[in-house]
C-alpha cells in the first residue's frame, strides 16, 4: 500500500505463517520444529510504543523461550535492531508475559531462557541467504529469510 508505511509481502508473509500455525495445532513448521504461535500484533510500551508482529514461544533443549518475530522488507540494520530490542522488554516484565502466554495458550508456560530475537524479511532477488547474516547472529538477532512462491512462501534459515 504506497504512503501507509505497510509492507504488503511482510502482512502476507505473517498472515500464511499464522494459519500455518491454526493448521497446525499452533506450530508454525515453516521455522523449524518446536516454534509454537501464541498471538500477533500485540502492544508492548516501552520508552516508546511497540507492535510485536509475531510472539511464539520455542523449545529449546527441554525449555521454553519466548520468542519475538519482526517481518521487515526495509533493511534499515539500525531501525531493525530497536524493533527487536522489545525482547529486552519481554525478559524485564517475564512473569507477567509468562502469564500471558500461559493464558492464551490454556497451560501453564515457565521461560527457561531470555527471549529470542528473531527477524524475518523477504530474500534480496537471486540469493538465499541474508547478506548481513554475520552481522545480525553477532547482536544475537536470528535472520530468517522468505520469498513468496506462487501462493505460499519458502522460509531459509
Amino acid at each position: 500500500m504506497p504512503g501507509s508505511g505497510i509492507n504488503v509481502g511482510d502482512h502476507r508473509c505473517q498472515s500464511w505463517l499464522i494459519l500455518e500455525a491454526y493448521r497446525n495445532g499452533r506450530q508454525i513448521t515453516a521455522l523449524g520444529p518446536g516454534v509454537e504461535f501464541v498471538t500477533d500484533e500485540i502492544v508492548v510500551f516501552g520508552e516508546q510504543k511497540h507492535v510485536c508482529d509475531i510472539l511464539a514461544l520455542r523449545q529449546s533443549d527441554g525449555r521454553e523461550v519466548p520468542v519475538l518475530i519482526e517481518l521487515k522488507s526495509s533493511r534499515e540494520m539500525k531501525r531493525l535492531v530497536e524493533q527487536l530490542g522489545v525482547a529486552d522488554l519481554i525478559d524485564a516484565e517475564a512473569g507477567r508475559i509468562e502469564q500471558r502466554f500461559s493464558a492464551t495458550l490454556g497451560r501453564e508456560v515457565g521461560f527457561g531462557g531470555p527471549c529470542e530475537r528473531w527477524l524475518l524479511w523477504s530474500m534480496l532477488p537471486g540469493r538465499d541467504d541474508a547478506p548481513q547474516a554475520v552481522e545480525l547472529a553477532e547482536l544475537g538477532i536470528v535472520p530468517v529469510g522468505y520469498r513468496l512462491l506462487g501462493r505460499i512462501f519458502r522460509v531459509f534459515r
